[in-house]
């Protein structure tokens, strides 16, 4: 026990200053999750079951760094129609391991209001995988899980005028 009492304290010290440690978001990690990214998912939906593999564009159109992390709007498309318009932050989850991201985003404008969680390996604008849920929908609620392809020129149109 004496010696539990001994390196516990240096160990929560030492974890405490690892998580306190602050990152530096910069203007040039915002800008690179600016653009187009493909996303296909699957969802379970309270009023119509399960739909496979469907997909369109995630388009982030402004992003800026601030001490807390990226700030970013921007919508998303399905086809040739806009999903909603999007709020989404964006962080370093693991300070020891930079590139690894987290995101949340919250969708508005809409009829079927959701919030998605996003987990980026690879840093800002890197391919994704995110999960979904409705707000407050009853019958139409629903859950979805999908995949994001990293920003790249192919969706640039989809995303023209959102």
């Amino acid at each position: 026990v004496s010696m539990l009492t001994k390196v516990l304290p240096v160990v929560f010290l030492l974890v405490g200053t690892a998580v306190a440690e602050p990152f530096n978001y910069t203007n040039e990690m915002a800008q690179d999750f600016v653009g187009s990214q493909h996303w296909f998912e699957s969802g379970l939906y309270a009023n119509s079951g399960l739909l496979e593999h469907y997909d369109g564009y995630f388009c982030l159109c402004n992003c800026d760094a601030t001490p807390e992390g990226v700030f970013c709007s921007g919508a998303g498309v399905s086809g040739s129609e806009k999903v909603a318009s999007f709020l989404g932050v964006f962080a370093v989850n693991d300070i020891l391991n930079p590139r690894k991201w987290e995101g949340d985003l919250v969708a508005f404008d809409n009829t079927k209001p959701f919030a998605d969680k996003f987990y980026m390996e690879e840093g800002p604008g890197s391919g994704s995988y995110y999960v979904g849920v409705s707000q407050s929908l009853e019958e139409k609620s629903f859950v979805w899980r999908g995949k994001m392809e990293g920003v790249s020129c192919e969706g640039k149109e989809s995303c023209k005028g959102v």
